[in-house]
């Protein structure tokens, strides 16, 4: 479906348009049964290029039911979910009844210019800045797997996306975190609610590169204290081993000798569940990180964290193909989208090279 990876820290993310036709602060769009093609009400022969509005409700469960059994990420089709329904907002705001290449058009110059509208982007006043062009990327590519997939289905003879241009996106340059900010983070870890797991989670994020997801689902018994390494389930249903060094052990076996936790319980219990137990969600480790963030006076997300354990590693001598491995990526490329150098290490490098010094030192 795509070739960069989602965009998790989008202001959209995981907030689905409220339906046109109930009440406006209601933020669940009723689906159609899951698994069953709604009745076509556009094209009773694959021989038009657009689909009923009718239509896409039940034809989105039943393209997502589709991703499931090809056991893709929860967390990737949860944002495709996301995506379809806000398409199924817009349709539905404009009152088209259906959505071909021209509707699809201009849905793409609402994501562009939805923040400039009374009432903000998808109808809610927080939603006034614009998308990111990276986000409007994001949406392209999930559309053009959807309407791909109703072609090959052949619900349409051709996509509607066919005929619409990949949005351009200038390559973003984004700097890991310095060691200046990864201490000001460790310090406000110490000074937090629960210093020792919050120490232990940035550490342990910046020592091993794993996703969010894959850090909310540990559990003790996942920990490999002695050998420094543990499993986790990556995209795909991958198996991968990750690994941290003493630094990272010593944090979280003091954590572990304060939090008593069975070997089956979550390596990182929330702090607001009454004492349950129950794992922290993805959503409370993002909240987490933002706090922490204010308080050390950065912004910071977890592809952040995995950016900097990848620059960093791969500047202290490790090689690209076992970065590639650790972050658990398919392919070198997309590692490299991950890495980015630093400009301290970047000015500490002319420095050491500069053409003009070193012309000097050689008289």
């Amino acid at each position: 479906m795509r070739d960069t990876p989602l965009d998790f820290s989008s202001p959209d993310l995981g907030v689905i348009a409220p339906t046109v036709d109930s009440n406006p602060t209601q933020t669940a769009i009723t689906r159609s049964t899951p698994g069953i093609r709604p009745k076509a009400t556009t094209c009773p022969t694959p021989d038009l290029n657009f689909v009923a509005t009718a239509d896409l409700p039940g034809l989105i469960e039943e393209w997502l039911l589709e991703c499931e059994c090809r056991q893709h990420a929860a967390t990737t089709n949860a944002v495709r979910r996301v995506f379809a329904n806000n398409l199924l907002w817009f349709l539905r705001h404009r009152g088209f009844e259906q959505c071909g290449s021209r509707e699809l058009k201009q849905f793409f110059l609402y994501l562009a210019r939805g923040h400039e509208e009374t009432g903000g982007r998808w109808g809610q006043g927080r939603f006034t800045k614009p998308l990111r062009p990276v986000s409007i990327k994001d949406y392209y590519a999930c559309l053009r797997s959807f309407f791909g997939w109703m072609e090959s289905e052949e619900i349409v003879a051709l996509s509607p996306m066919a005929r619409i241009s990949r949005p351009p996106v200038r390559d973003e340059v984004k700097q890991p975190l310095s060691e200046t900010q990864v201490e000001a983070l460790l310090r406000a870890a110490r000074l937090s609610q629960s210093p020792h797991r919050d120490e232990a989670i940035v550490l342990l994020l910046l020592d091993s590169g794993v996703r969010a997801n894959e850090l909310v689902q540990l559990k003790v018994s996942d920990l490999d204290i002695k050998n420094g390494n543990f499993f986790v389930i990556g995209k795909g249903n991958k198996r991968r081993s990750c690994y941290f060094g003493q630094a990272t052990k010593k944090a979280l076996l003091r954590y572990l000798r304060g939090a008593r936790l069975a070997e089956d319980a979550a390596l990182f219990p929330g702090t607001k569940d009454g004492g349950s137990g129950r794992a922290l969600t993805r959503s409370g480790l993002l909240q987490l990180l933002g706090r922490l963030g204010r308080v050390a006076g950065i912004e910071v997300n977890v592809h952040q964290m995995r950016r900097t354990f990848a620059t960093t590693i791969l500047q202290n001598g490790s090689d690209i193909v076992a970065v590639r491995d650790m972050l658990g990526h398919s392919t070198i490329a997309m590692t490299l989208k991950y890495l980015s150098v630093s400009q301290s290490h970047i000015e500490a490098q002319h420095r050491q090279f500069s053409p003009a010094d070193n012309l000097r030192r050689r008289r």
